[in-house]
């Protein structure tokens, strides 16, 4: 896990075991200003994580349907692309794109895909809720559209990421057909 608040390796014990174990890890790469992102620092995080001769899945600026990266979807993917190209000059790392289960009904995957050409995977970040907000009374449409309440299972908050992939034929099997 690496946040944009002057982290430039990862911390101790995760730095420790990627070293001495045969591991494929994914790094979570939190940012909180999509208007303020520093490229040397990314190359400096990059170059240092890439002397772990590993293979990474680089998790960069995940849920930005549900947060306020979200609020500029072409700058979102403006930089996602920009820094998807760097994460691609290593040979060992890839991307991945990662949005919240279910977003903001003015939110949805399509305004945040950057192209299939910079993400080699899609990931989601998916919580089981059982109540809406908090609330143990939530009305029957919410608990549908929220996926909460008798809705609740982990299976159903994946289906409107598959959904989108199947609709816009995103399909990251890099094996043969």
């Amino acid at each position: 896990y690496i946040e944009d608040m002057g982290q430039d390796d990862l911390y101790y014990p995760a730095n420790q075991m990627i070293k001495s174990d045969n591991v494929i890890s994914v790094i979570g790469w939190t940012i909180h200003d999509i208007n303020n992102v520093n490229y040397t620092k990314i190359r400096k995080v990059l170059d240092r994580l890439h002397t772990y001769k590993k293979p990474m899945l680089i998790r960069f600026a995940n849920e930005m349907n549900v947060s306020a990266l979200g609020n500029d979807p072409e700058k979102y993917k403006e930089v996602f692309r920009n820094v998807a190209d760097m994460i691609h000059e290593y040979p060992n790392f890839g991307v991945v794109w990662s949005p919240n289960d279910i977003g903001g009904l003015d939110r949805p995957f399509d305004y945040f895909y950057p192209g299939d050409e910079y993400v080699d995977w899609i990931g989601v970040s998916s919580y089981m809720k059982k109540y809406f907000q908090g609330k143990q009374t939530t009305d029957y449409k919410d608990s549908v559209y929220f996926m909460t309440g008798d809705f609740a299972w982990a299976t159903n908050s994946i289906k409107p990421i598959i959904k989108f992939m199947q609709k816009n034929n995103i399909n990251k099997n890099k094996g043969e057909n």
